[in-house]
């Protein structure tokens, strides 16, 4: 019996202990939130905008892993970036659903006037929109929109 309570001592000690160091943990986590002082944004004046500070911003290239999905399935998956480019320029749509096409920016005298489905200089034209025409070339697909 004398062992038993030298054990049941030794092991209350050692619990009180351990409940202590538990709560003056937490006690000090409550003390140093408890002085937590935020710091107060500054305030401007209504209708005022100031250029002094400038805003921070990260360029896309900073994030361009995230765009193929590599965070959510591994290295593994990487989407080529391409960049459609298209020689083509529209200068103008005609009624029924015909573009006149140029292939030099510069001048409007080298063109043609195509429909959906026609090929010029070696892209296919895909479709004719209202302000714009969906052109196929090696590069992809995309659009291409009226000069002004």
């Amino acid at each position: 019996m004398a062992k038993l309570m030298i054990w049941i001592k030794k092991y209350m000690v050692l619990a009180f202990a351990g409940s202590l160091a538990v709560f003056l943990g937490g006690l000090s986590t409550w003390l140093i939130a408890h002085a937590y002082q935020p710091d107060l944004p500054i305030q401007e004046p209504l209708r005022h905008f100031s250029t002094s500070k400038p805003v921070i911003g990260y360029p896309v290239t900073r994030y361009q892993s995230l765009f193929g999905g590599s965070l959510f399935f591994g290295e593994d998956v990487k989407q080529p970036l391409s960049v459609f480019q298209s020689k083509l320029v529209l200068w103008g749509l005609i009624h029924n659903g015909y573009a006149v096409v140029g292939d030099d920016p510069g001048s409007n005298q080298n063109t043609w006037i195509v429909k959906a489905g026609d090929t010029v200089a070696g892209e296919k034209i895909v479709s004719v929109g209202v302000r714009y025409i969906i052109v196929q070339n090696q590069s992809g697909e995309g659009k291409v929109e009226m000069r002004e």
